[in-house]
């Protein structure tokens, strides 16, 4: 809160609040949630399901500038929440995650991800051991098509962790990715750099 004469001006920052839902859509193929304000993103990672595949689509381009501290939505094992997220030609500007397991997007991405852009989106990886990237940590037969991202990324490693950093995801494992545009800025914050780095 500040003051300047009799002025205030109050700052709010959004956080992942569990049990807010889409407005539109079911998550099937027919009827994916679609996406057209960042309070929709905050109901993404509550809409995955275990075992299946969940469908998004973006109707709008989305500033997450007010999502500071984004928690991957399929960070925690089994890994078994898969996504067909269609960006539609729109982009995510000021996409933020700092997260301590797989800082990114998506944590684990299964499914496919395609027509999306990042613009100004920044990475920090500290000593996660399980990847990062702006779209995933890990991706795993996965599909990622028609992307481009502007990414920067300050990663650690000092005490030999922080392994696996990319600019779209830290590892692939049996993907198909076609049409990737990237344009990544990768600064390690100590002169022990992290293993396994690539763009």
């Amino acid at each position: 809160l500040e003051s300047n004469d009799s002025t205030f001006f109050v700052k709010f920052t959004r956080v992942t609040v569990a049990g807010i839902k889409f407005k539109e859509g079911d998550g099937t193929e027919s009827k994916p949630y679609i996406i057209r304000e960042s309070q929709d993103m905050l109901a993404l990672a509550n809409s995955l399901k275990s075992g299946a595949t969940t469908h998004f689509k973006m109707e709008a381009d989305i500033d997450m500038a007010d999502l500071s501290e984004w928690a991957p939505v399929n960070a925690v094992a089994p890994y078994d929440k898969a996504v067909s997220f269609d960006g539609n030609g729109h982009k995510i500007t000021n996409f933020h995650s700092n997260a301590a397991n797989m800082p990114s997007f998506f944590g684990v991405l299964k499914g496919s991800v395609r027509n999306l852009t990042f613009e100004r989106a920044r990475i920090e990886n500290g000593t996660s051991n399980d990847g990062a990237g702006v779209l995933a940590g890990q991706a795993i037969n996965a599909t990622i098509t028609d992307v481009t991202a502007e990414v920067d990324m300050s990663v650690d490693g000092s005490d030999g962790t922080g392994t696996k950093v990319g600019g779209l995801v830290g590892s692939a494992d049996g993907c198909i990715i076609k049409n990737v545009n990237m344009k990544t800025y990768i600064t390690a914050t100590t002169t022990k750099g992290p293993n396994f780095v690539g763009g």
